[in-house]
């Protein structure tokens, strides 16, 4: 697969993040400490602001492409 450069802010997040794909568009999925999938969405090349006010606090694993974020949820 194509690698899909990314950066999110703010991290932690209350209640929505940012997403900048620096490369062009993908999907975006976080999974939660037991490996489970808790929300996917396909992000555009560019700035996105990605609504996460559903998802419980805690640590997450960001992934986009073959990169990935350690993401905290408070």
């Amino acid at each position: 697969g194509s690698t899909i450069g990314f950066n999110v802010y703010p991290n932690p997040v209350t209640d929505r993040m940012i997403t900048v794909q620096t490369n062009q568009a993908g999907k975006l999925d976080l999974y939660d400490a037991s490996g489970k999938l808790v929300f996917t969405q396909q992000i555009n090349k560019g700035a996105q602001v990605v609504p996460l006010n559903n998802i419980s606090s805690g640590i997450y694993l960001l992934r986009s492409g073959n990169n990935t974020a350690k993401l905290f949820i408070r």
